[in-house]
């Protein structure tokens, strides 16, 4: 394939080339995918930074696996469905997030009798404001709110700010937990 017009090869020609790291190949699949992808990303998410951090952890994943890429039906079918995937996990750590989080402000006050338990309560308490701290001040209100069930729109009126404002913050203050403090989340499990 010399002097190729990418944007004339198929959907699976790219994937071809892509299995031998080829840039270009990558980057037509992009284009001629991103669009749409983000669109159905937004449309089960309805946040305009977790539907790009959706697509953007797609191409990601196919960039890091693409030697061993192996698409046997049509890669349209197989982005979607992969991005799909990825709407569900995404649910599924907010959720947890969100559950961990009650969890964590409810079980200090569940038991003065169990001083382990009270002890680990306190330590995660600890980690927990730790982590806030490194937050910037308006990034920590907006999130303590979101936290305490405000929606964006919400938020957005109480600190006289925009709604993707309010977004930016809690994506920044969840990317800092999920980076920077992951243990936090499997001691809120315990």
């Amino acid at each position: 394939m010399k002097n190729p017009s990418y944007q004339a090869y198929s959907d699976n020609q790219l994937i071809e080339l892509l299995a031998d790291s080829d840039p270009k190949a990558f980057e037509t699949l992009y284009n001629r995918y991103f669009t749409r992808l983000f669109n159905y990303a937004y449309d089960k998410t309805g946040d305009h930074f977790a539907a790009q951090e959706v697509v953007q952890e797609l191409f990601i994943n196919i960039w890091q696996q693409r030697e061993r890429l192996r698409i046997n039906n049509a890669v349209n079918g197989y982005l979607f469905k992969s991005a799909k995937h990825l709407i569900i996990d995404l649910y599924r750590r907010e959720t947890s997030l969100n559950h961990h989080t009650d969890v964590f402000v409810n079980r200090q006050t569940y038991s003065s009798n169990q001083t382990e338990e009270q002890v680990r309560v306190n330590e995660l308490q600890r980690t927990y404001t730790h982590f806030l701290n490194q937050l910037p001040d308006k990034c920590r209100a907006v999130f303590t709110l979101s936290r305490k069930g405000f929606s964006n729109r919400e938020i957005a009126e109480q600190m006289n700010i925009s709604e993707k404002t309010v977004e930016q913050h809690i994506t920044k203050a969840l990317r800092l937990l999920r980076t920077q403090f992951p243990f936090l989340l499997l001691f809120l499990v315990i």
